[in-house]
């Protein structure tokens, strides 16, 4: 219902120009706002990472604390630097760690809605039904350093494109403060100014679709190889991942390979026509070109499927909306139904798991302990 809902938002509504802002955009936009901030803000204790982000806010000191302990948390958290001292500053705000998801939440939406009025234009509703359909909704309620370094990602693309690479390390060396997986952005100013050629995209393409399909553990044996020779931690790490049954198991043909393989047949054929009306486009068709060769040649490895792709999923919340807008008449409503569909599906795929029941700190009450029970066993 909660995907339903923005969808039947953006039907109607269709921009948020400056110069065209209507009485019922400015109603749609108020009614999403409080609508998201009661669902994603003001939730409970969903999944399974808080049972790690839980206790480590428990345990922060407060910037009217002795600086000594605000030195000695911070130099000995398990967590990033940059997680930790944002941490203390939320806790300063206040010491209920109800309070903290909402402020990270409220940061993020700040993020998004400039994100999503820069680029997704008259689709910005739409926009944001794609990005809770396609990870939003993991990166809200799980993966809390990770959402900050997206976050910082996202304002870093547009430095892209104005050619201020200064600015864009600068944000994105901040996204590393809150998790090392931001690392990832640092070669994306430059991969983005390559002009590849669309033979060779499609080229690599259909190899992927063998390399998947096939299941050719390529990876594994260069990863084996880098063990041997580099002897550290991350080396004994790696190890345990490729011996792991669970990190190391591969895909098979599932939803979501079949969903990638439509997108990226629709999103090729049509590459012309999204970035007609903004060359600004061609930066997120090389983002969506990551995600899709990831997801292809390093199926092998689950652990890479569950960090990497999230890291370049944004291109999905901007491609869709502008390729809904080349959309004759009568397919968009098509389109809207087959997305609404493929949308209910992923979130009830989600919400039956055990550990992804939804609760809200304004309507249940919250038993941290039979919580943390509740998801162990």
């Amino acid at each position: 219902m909660f995907t339903v809902g923005i969808f039947l938002v953006s039907l109607p509504v269709h921009d948020l120009k400056k110069n065209a802002i209507r009485a019922n955009t400015i109603l749609c936009f108020y009614g999403f706002a409080l609508f998201v901030f009661v669902f994603i803000g003001c939730r409970g204790l969903i999944g399974t990472d808080w049972l790690n982000y839980y206790p480590f806010f428990q345990k922060a000191p407060s910037f009217v604390s002795d600086i000594d302990e605000i030195k000695n948390f911070v130099s000995h958290s398990y967590f990033e630097k940059g997680y930790a001292i944002y941490t203390v500053l939320c806790k300063t705000v206040s010491s209920n760690y109800f309070v903290f998801q909402l402020i990270s939440f409220l940061l993020d939406f700040l993020v998004l809605h400039s994100f999503f009025r820069r680029y997704a234009k008259r689709y910005y509703f739409l926009a944001w039904a794609f990005y809770f359909i396609f990870q939003g909704y993991i990166i809200e309620l799980i993966i809390l350093r990770n959402a900050k370094s997206i976050m910082c990602f996202l304002i870093s693309i547009q430095y892209i494109h104005k050619k201020q690479w200064l600015k864009y390390y600068a944000m994105n060396f901040i996204g590393i403060l809150f998790h090392i997986s931001a690392i990832f952005y640092l070669p994306i100013y430059f991969l983005c100014r390559l002009k590849l050629s669309k033979r060779l995209e499609l080229i690599v393409f259909i190899i992927g679709n063998i390399v998947y399909l096939l299941q050719i553990e390529w990876l594994k044996t260069i990863l084996l190889r880098i063990v041997t020779i580099w002897d550290n931690h991350y080396s004994g790490l790696i190890e345990r991942y490729i011996n792991s049954d669970l990190y190391s198991v591969s895909y098979g043909i599932t939803i979501g390979y079949v969903e990638r393989t439509i997108t990226f047949i629709l999103f090729y054929f049509n590459y012309k026509k999204l970035i007609m009306h903004d060359k600004n486009m061609d930066v997120f068709w090389y983002l969506f070109l990551i995600y899709i060769y990831v997801y292809l040649f390093c199926s092998e490895f689950f652990i890479i499927l569950e960090r990497i792709p999230n890291l370049f999923v944004c291109s999905y919340w901007i491609l869709y909306p502008n390729f809904f807008r080349v959309l004759k008449h009568g397919a968009k409503y098509l389109f809207i139904v087959m997305i609404i569909l493929y949308g209910v599906l992923k979130m009830l795929s989600l919400f039956n798991l055990p550990w992804a029941s939804y609760e809200n700190v304004l309507f249940d009450t919250i038993d941290v302990v039979w919580r943390k029970q509740f998801v162990l066993t």
